[in-house]
């Protein structure tokens, strides 16, 4: 037998930097967590222009000597440093040799006694993603001296063994008995801090760091757990330090906070929320409910009267809003959320053990990682709310937080914008990137798309954090990226028990929370009345207004008639008696009275037209979502379009031929280069054609659906089985895939409808029943019951002006029975959102047509048939 051997090329270090380092912020970051597990309370990172800049600074930890600053000088020259110093144990030879040198292995100080920030061996990377060059300067305890080594990056990737690659190393006297400075040279400071191109005349310094490395050094060490605050990290530009850090001040204006914890009482699991308010929600709420808004100025009430009703209904609040889930309970609402995907099980008490079963075994997983705590900070950040909460702040905690008086609604949005999201610590300490501002890792916007979104939790509106119990990262580790957790047993469960919590009970929560503060401003008088009784009594009111009016018009008429007949005129006189004169009077004083009463009606009645007509917008508000919906279909046929013409373009037919001269160029002179670098532009090149080419056929087939100038209203006579004939052509790579048959059936009548539409209705049920046959052939896998001989979508003609659809998927859920028709509901399983069976739905109602899902169930008790139901005058 032959050996072979295997050999890592030197470039290794740059691709394993980029790719698991993936930001300059994220570098720094991980050079700052190997300061923190080298035990260190202060680190300061700073950032040089030129070595002049070194030579007078003052903000070193540990004294620069003359030997240091001389390597400096000749390895820096004109480039820009940053330096990253802490003050901890530092590095021995050993630890140098074996383990910093060493890349992939572990070094970090393990003592069983403190959490370890992370142990993959590869935070040392972070270092080649800054800069061309590194000097790392250490001392530790162990050795009399200082250890320095220079690694030239470029150099060490382009030599030909990383083994034997000889780094220059130095042996220096100890500036202190323990610390460690990585200076990393040639580093692109724009990545990393802002610096205005002209400093204003009296500021000293507005540099700031970008919002990538504020976000991530200021949520590296929790800044909600007070017992880990005790490291100082301090960031300078040229000597000048640059403000940093997360200002939890601005958590007072939250409008609410979501608490949770779960701890180990007595051997059992046990989930303790509360949701904790603050008196301006009462006038938000109050806001909400006077329609239309401009009316509430005459509805709303001092601060003080919010504040005493907050006071005097606390307790209904608290009792509400403070709940302890036990074990039970808990597992039961799992078990629940898990049940909702097995719907079609006939056998529905053997589901139900099996599933508590799976859920209690599952659960108790999170014994190891107990205790788990939480919090969520809901704010509101538009205008016109957020700056009822941002006065209402001001004015509580005027006398206890009196520099909460600088902030402003502006703050707030910044702040937001800058650390929304929920991070995941672990004894408070960050955990990957999960929570960052574009990871929703515990699916808030998902969730939002159902249900009523007024409760959901937003995501761009929330700020907190989850916290676990794993000092040493046995069950919850990240992986090398940091964008995720590893997938094990614990952190599968951990991850839905948080989705339960921020996605099911704090939205009961929110929803109570509103329902209570309803009540209460009910039972204080504070409402409107309801909408069809106050129309009632207007029209009472303006009939008997009416009746008064015509009263006083024929009082007004005698009055003008007495007046004619019983006034004397002399020259410029008219003389009427006294009794003439006081029923002139009394008339006047009638009319006086009248206008005012009609005057106050009138006003009343307008109110009442414009809550009306404030109701009659929520109406309108599906129609605005039409017209979204238009004008994403708008975006999608440009892209399409732009796609389609790229495939047209001649030049793109001669990528062939170009890679062919190409290839036996290479061939001939530089195989290794063509296997490398071409051969997979080649791969690439092909997939992105293909992929181009698919998305162009798509656009032919669809085009005719597109609303044009001329044809908005165009209708065409469509015949129903040449339309089916048409999809099943072009869907004829996925139906062979799932080896589905396509079956017409009495098609034989001719519609006249709106040009394109049947093909738009009868191609989204084909790619739903797709859908629906492969899932129960998954199912299929596992469950016998659930396997047949053929699958089928059939299109059956039953009437001339009625079709059916239907196929030998698993069939409509249950769950989504009543609601497939709805906006943003997909009909699958994994409660995707979805628009298709809503438009088909409109579209087929706008010339009087219908569809319904019929009663009839299949063998899986599921409903599966749709009718299709033109007008008559549609019959050809």
């Amino acid at each position: 037998m032959n050996k072979v051997k295997m050999k890592v090329n030197p470039r290794i270090i740059e691709h394993l930097g980029s790719d698991l380092i993936t930001s300059a912020a994220v570098a720094v970051v991980e050079l700052i967590k190997n300061s923190i597990d080298a035990h260190s309370k202060r680190v300061n990172i700073q950032f040089f222009d030129g070595i002049g800049q070194i030579e007078k600074n003052d903000k070193m930890l540990v004294p620069l000597d003359d030997d240091m600053f001389f390597l400096l000088k000749e390895k820096v020259a004109g480039s820009n440093i940053l330096l990253i110093e802490d003050i901890g144990i530092g590095m021995n030879a050993v630890q140098l040799q074996e383990g910093y040198l060493n890349i992939g292995t572990d070094i970090k100080y393990k003592d069983y006694e403190n959490t370890n920030l992370g142990e993959k061996g590869i935070g040392r990377l972070a270092a080649q993603c800054l800069g061309k060059k590194l000097i790392l300067e250490t001392a530790s305890s162990d050795d009399k001296q200082r250890k320095v080594v220079f690694i030239d990056w470029n150099a060490l990737i382009n030599s030909d063994k990383i083994d034997e690659f000889e780094i220059p190393y130095y042996e220096l006297s100890k500036m202190a008995e323990a610390y460690t400075r990585i200076w990393i040279i040639d580093v692109k400071k724009d990545e990393l801090i802002n610096e205005p191109l002209q400093l204003g005349l009296f500021d000293d310094n507005k540099v700031t760091l970008s919002d990538d490395l504020r976000v991530a050094t200021s949520f590296l060490i929790s800044p909600y757990d007070k017992a880990v605050r005790n490291i100082e990290i301090a960031f300078y530009n040229n000597g000048v330090q640059i403000c940093s850090g997360f200002d939890s001040e601005l958590l007072n204006f939250a409008e609410s906070v979501n608490v949770f914890e779960i701890n180990n009482i007595n051997g059992k699991i046990e989930l303790n929320m509360s949701l904790n308010l603050t008196p301006q929600f009462i006038e938000k709420t109050h806001r909400s409910c006077i329609k239309p808004v401009s009316y509430f100025p005459k509805y709303r009430r001092k601060k003080e009267e919010y504040i005493q009703l907050f006071d005097r209904y606390k307790e209904r609040y608290e009792s509400s809003l403070n709940i302890t889930i036990s074990y039970e309970e808990l597992v039961n609402k799992i078990k629940e959320k898990r049940k909702k995907e097995y719907s079609d099980i006939k056998n529905q008490e053997a589901l139900e053990e099996f599933l508590i079963k799976q859920v209690e075994k599952e659960i108790d997983e999170l014994v190891a990682i107990l205790p788990i705590e939480g919090r969520a900070y809901n704010f509101k950040q538009d205008n016109a709310v957020g700056k009822i909460y941002v006065d209402y702040v001001k004015y509580l905690k005027r006398e206890t937080h009196p520099n909460l008086e600088k902030y402003s609604l502006g703050d707030i949005q910044k702040f937001l914008s800058l650390y929304n999201g929920i991070k995941l610590y672990r004894n408070g300490y960050r955990i990957g990137a999960l929570g960052n501002r574009d990871d929703d890792w515990i699916e808030m916007q998902q969730y939002r798309t159902s249900g009523q979104q007024f409760y959901r939790m937003n995501q761009s509106n929330t700020v907190g954090y989850v916290s676990i119990n794993d000092p040493m990262q046995t069950n919850i580790r990240e992986i090398s990226s940091r964008l995720d957790v590893v997938q094990n047993d614990v952190a599968k469960i951990f991850k839905e028990v948080i989705i339960t919590i921020f996605n099911y009970y704090f939205y009961d929560f929110n929803r109570a929370a509103d329902d209570i503060t309803k009540s209460i401003l009910r039972d204080e008088g504070l409402l409107q009345d309801d909408a069809k009784k106050e129309v009632k009594r207007r029209k009472d009111e303006n009939s008997k207004l009416l009746k008064e009016n015509q009263r006083l018009l024929k009082e007004i008429k005698r009055t003008k008639e007495i007046l004619l007949t019983k006034a004397v005129v002399i020259g410029d006189d008219v003389n009427i008696s006294q009794k003439v004169y006081e029923k002139a009077i009394e008339t006047l004083d009638s009319v006086d009275t009248q206008i005012k009463i009609t005057q106050d009606e009138l006003g009343k009645t307008k109110e009442v037209l414009d809550t009306a007509e404030a109701g009659l917008k929520e109406i309108q508000i599906e129609a605005f979502n039409n017209y979204k919906l238009m004008a994403n279909g708008l975006i999608t046929e440009t892209m399409t379009h732009e796609l389609h013409s790229i495939v047209n373009d001649p030049n793109m037919y001669n990528i062939e031929s170009d890679f062919e001269v190409l290839k036996e160029f290479l061939y001939d002179t530089n195989i290794k280069l063509y296997n490398d670098n071409l051969l997979p532009i080649k791969d690439q090149s092909d997939l992105l054609l293909r992929k181009v080419e698919d998305v162009a056929d798509l656009y032919n087939f669809l085009e005719k659906t597109f609303i044009k100038k001329n044809n908005y209203d165009e209708y065409a006579c469509e015949n129903v089985g040449a339309v089916v004939g048409e999809i099943e052509r072009k869907l004829k790579r996925e139906l062979s895939k799932n080896k589905i048959t396509i079956i017409q059936k009495n098609l034989k009548t001719l519609w006249y409808m709106p040009k394109g539409v049947l093909l738009h209705v009868l191609y989204n049920l084909f790619t739903n029943s797709i859908y629906w046959i492969d899932i129960r052939e998954k199912r299929a896998l596992k469950e016998k019951k659930y396997c047949i001989t053929n699958n089928e979508i059939v299109v059956e003609q039953k009437t001339e002006s009625n079709i059916w659809v239907y196929d030998s998927g698993l069939g409509v859920l249950k769950k989504m029975e009543y609601i497939l028709f709805d906006a943003l509901q997909s009909g699958k399983e994994n409660d995707g959102r979805g628009m298709g069976l809503y438009i088909v739905k409109k579209l087929l109602k706008s010339f009087n047509a219908d569809i319904e899902l019929l009663e009839e169930t299949n063998e899986w008790g599921n409903r599966y048939i749709f009718s299709i139901t033109v007008p008559k005058d549609c019959i050809r």
